[in-house]
C-alpha cells in the first residue's frame, strides 16, 4: 500500500494567540486521533511525532558544497512541528483523513517512494 508523510505546520501567530488552557484542550482530541488512526491501520505505528522547535540546522548543497544555516527561518509564519506517515489507498484517501486533523495546522501531504 502506499504511504504518504503528513507533515505538520503549526502556526505560530495563531499558537502565540491561544492561552496554554486552550492548547492543552486540543491534545487529547490530537492523541484520540493518532490513536483511532494507527489502530485502524491508516497511520503507521509509532510514525506519529513532535519535532523541536529550536536546533534546527538547514543544509544546502551547491556546487558540491554544503552551506549550513540555522533554521528554520525566523521569518517563517508556520514551523513543521511534527509529522506522521499514513498507510492508505491514494492521494485522495490521505486528504480525507487530514480533513478529520482535529488540531490547528496545516497539513501538507506528500507521497513517498516506493523503494
Amino acid at each position: 500500500m502506499p504511504e504518504f508523510v503528513m507533515l505538520i505546520a503549526d502556526d505560530m501567530e495563531k499558537r502565540a494567540r491561544m492561552t496554554d488552557e486552550e492548547f492543552a484542550a486540543t491534545l487529547p482530541k490530537v492523541f484520540a486521533w493518532f490513536e483511532e488512526h494507527t489502530r485502524a491501520g491508516r497511520i503507521i505505528e509509532n510514525s506519529g511525532r513532535r519535532l523541536e522547535r529550536t536546533g534546527a540546522k538547514t543544509v544546502r548543497v551547491e556546487a558540491g558544497k554544503a552551506v549550513v544555516t540555522d533554521g528554520p527561518f525566523a521569518e517563517t509564519k508556520e514551523l513543521i512541528g511534527g509529522y506522521a506517515l499514513l498507510n492508505v489507498l491514494d492521494m485522495d484517501a490521505a486528504v480525507e483523513l487530514a480533513s478529520s486533523w482535529p488540531g490547528a495546522a496545516t497539513l501538507e501531504l506528500r507521497p513517498v517512494m516506493a523503494g
